[in-house]
């Protein structure tokens, strides 16, 4: 069951993160304030990568091979 968490997780977080990276270029084409797409743009960073490796790493540190 720990590992459907796991994959949920990192599914999940990768599409707020493609959500994020597409609103970031829809407002970075459209407005002309830059802070809201730099404000997405560190959220993609943060949903895109940290947290899918910052899960991988925890599970494979706590599985014990299973």
């Amino acid at each position: 069951m720990e590992d459907m968490n796991v994959v949920t997780i990192g599914i999940v977080s990768i599409a707020i993160g493609f959500i994020c990276f597409l609103s970031a270029y829809y407002t970075f084409q459209r407005g002309k304030d830059r802070r809201v797409p730099i404000a997405l743009g560190i959220a993609t960073l943060v949903f895109l990568t940290i947290i899918p490796v910052f899960c991988a790493v925890f599970y494979a540190a706590t599985s014990n091979g299973y």
